[in-house]
């Protein structure tokens, strides 16, 4: 090689000896043989792991809005969970006044055939002009729920 070859031949990269700086203290050059050697240097463990760390970021924030998701889900559910137990509440006071209200006409309704039962049988006469065999003529029940028997 001549002096004037050498002259315009492109400089090398100067390494860069402050790795806090983002340098390497090995050269562009050096850091490739040792990257096709596969020896690792401080260059691409960095690169490594700004990638790995850039991976652990998106799973984190895919974690943090399936978190929010679920949370919102959750409000939901506890909300319909408040409504539906009103519902039920609500249900179950019509259906206690549903049966009270039952009770009631079922003892008015006895009240109306007791008294029925009394006006037929005055007007009857006596308890050996009523036979009782089947169904009663005078109260129209079976033998068992009239006053003659």
């Amino acid at each position: 090689m001549t002096q004037t070859q050498s002259n315009r031949a492109a400089p090398r990269s100067k390494p860069n000896p402050n790795p806090a700086e983002g340098g390497s203290r090995f050269s562009v050059g050096a850091c490739t043989f040792l990257k096709n050697a596969g020896i690792e240097t401080p260059v691409s463990k960095s690169t490594a792991l700004a990638a790995r760390e850039a991976q652990l970021r998106e799973q984190l924030q895919a974690e943090k809005e399936r978190a929010d998701n679920l949370e919102e889900q959750l409000v939901h559910l506890k909300k319909k969970a408040a409504e539906t137990e009103e519902s039920m509440a609500r249900t179950q006071e019509v259906v206690l006044k549903n049966q009270q209200e039952l009770e009631e006409f079922k003892k008015k309704q006895e009240a109306n055939d007791m008294i029925l039962q009394r006006i037929l049988g005055l007007n009857s006469g006596s308890s050996a002009v009523h036979g009782c065999a089947g169904p009663c003529r005078y109260c129209w029940y079976s033998c068992h729920y009239c006053w003659y028997s």
